[in-house]
């Protein structure tokens, strides 16, 4: 090189020639990149890198897996090199246990780890990383790795496939409930996650609720097997049939007096869902992911949309707020993102259920897919049932099934077919009611989340990873 002005001379003595340095990136992400120099051709140049897979598949939930899959490359066994590895999600964990004594190993965060030394010790370090999801996740991440030696730094990247913990259910999907807040601007923060494994029977969901009340002028009872209604004979009083959470299920602590089981109506409650021993809680809102494997819809049920249950109504989500005791209770809350313009009022649908048509918005929900209740109870709870309609693109011929996983309701068109629930008020309960997956003991159960309102942690509202949902491994 020379200077401009005078070619021949080169470049004084006492200057310095400044070296470009070359940065090779992936458009489709920045992040991935390798540095070089151009360097005088005698000296010998050190190479440097990561071999990352580009996918792996790792166990979801929070257990801790063996990520030996990274590999520190370099071409001088002696270099000194610093690799730091980064986790997509910050509540995800990255550990070293048991480090090399000649290498330092750091955290700046739970998600973080750096590991400096000489390149052996590095690579031997690397075989100990342990990645944890964040507590009941389960869905996409990704670890983004960087290799620098003071000079040269290069980077790569695994995405992880993090498969759910159905704690041993067979038959079911898995779907993630993200438990957070909405901000200002609309934007929903993730505070936690529940893994929620679906209920799977050969029933219809109206048979999960037990409804009864009047249906254009007639008293009707959901009391078949198959979540079918029968009318009441006329002249046989209603509450004959259907018992009245006032005067009827007097509680002993949290327990529902065994005298009332004798009762003729009961568990039935007028305008009510039904009461199930072990699935609703006293001031939550239960909600659970319910799932047919009925191959056609039962005769008995006549005139409906004949849908097989196992194609596009296989899912429901079935909410119910509050159970029966002494209190009162009020909630207001927006469903998005579900069929627009499914009527949940109609009675002849067994995929739908909506108990008091007045305590919400519409009984259909909108064009939009917005579903907007100010539901209030004084002794009996209140509750919906709400299908998420598959599409016929929803067949996946590899399980012979119709897959939660390929739903693509998106009514208001914004690119995002996830469903979520947001509360804006509500008085008497204190948190959500979920079927869940315990990953310590291996099973799945009821567990109780506080809504924890008024802070950065409220959890007052549900996004449903959706596009995630995954069928239980047999």
């Amino acid at each position: 090189m020379a200077t401009g002005g005078n070619p021949p001379t080169g470049v004084p003595a006492g200057n310095h020639v400044f070296l470009p340095r070359f940065v090779a990136y992936d458009t489709n992400d920045p992040r991935l990149f390798h540095t070089s120099m151009i360097e005088p051709p005698d000296p010998l140049t050190t190479g440097i890198g990561l071999d990352m897979p580009a996918e792996k598949i790792v166990q979801g939930g929070g257990v801790s897996n063996v990520a030996d899959f990274v590999f520190a490359v370099a071409n001088d066994l002696n270099t000194d090199i610093t690799v730091r590895l980064e986790t997509d999600h910050q509540l995800s964990r990255l550990t070293i246990p048991n480090p090399p004594a000649d290498v330092s190993v750091s955290n700046n965060r739970p998600n973080q780890v750096q590991i400096s030394g000489k390149v052996p010790a590095v690579r031997q370090a690397l075989l100990n990383l342990n990645y944890a999801s964040p507590d009941n996740y389960f869905s996409t991440d990704g670890l983004m790795g960087k290799i620098s030696d003071g000079m040269l730094v290069a980077s790569g990247r695994t995405n992880l496939d993090v498969k759910p913990n159905c704690g041993g259910q067979k038959d079911g999907t898995a779907l993630l409930f993200a438990l957070g807040n909405y901000d200002s601007d609309g934007a929903f923060r993730e505070v936690s996650y529940v893994t929620s494994v679906s209920v799977a029977g050969k029933k219809l969901p109206v048979h999960f609720y037990g409804y009864c009340g009047l249906s254009g002028g007639s008293v009707v009872k959901f009391d078949q097997p198959d979540g079918g209604y029968s009318p009441i004979p006329p002249g046989d009083n209603m509450s004959n049939h259907c018992a009245n959470a006032k005067r009827e299920l007097s509680w002993i602590g949290d327990v529902v007096n065994p005298a009332n089981y004798n009762y003729r109506g009961f568990p039935y409650v007028k305008s009510a869902p039904m009461y199930r021993e072990g699935y609703s809680r006293r001031e939550h809102i239960t909600v659970y992911l319910y799932e047919n494997f009925m191959d056609t819809v039962p005769v008995s049920t006549t005139g409906i949309n004949n849908d097989s249950a196992t194609t596009l109504n296989r899912y429901s989500l079935i909410f119910q707020f509050d159970t029966f005791d002494t209190t009162s209770g009020q909630v207001s809350l927006q469903l998005d993102n579900i069929e627009a313009n499914r009527n949940l009022r109609d009675i002849n649908d067994p995929f739908t259920f909506l108990d008091d048509p007045r305590d919400f918005q519409t009984s259909t929900i909108g064009q939009d897919g917005r579903l907007i209740t100010n539901a209030s109870w004084q002794f009996s709870n209140d509750g919906v049932i709400v299908p998420l309609r598959l599409g016929t693109n929803a067949y996946d011929p590899n399980t012979g099934l119709y897959e939660l996983g390929r739903y693509s309701q998106d009514p208001d068109g914004d690119g995002n077919s996830d469903p979520s629930l947001k509360m804006t008020s509500w008085q008497g309960l204190v948190g959500w009611n979920v079927r869940a997956t315990n990953i310590q003991t291996q099973a799945v159960e009821w567990q109780q989340i506080p809504f924890q309102a008024g802070g950065p942690d409220a959890r007052t509202g549900i996004s449903l990873k959706i596009s995630r949902a995954q069928r239980c491994p047999k």
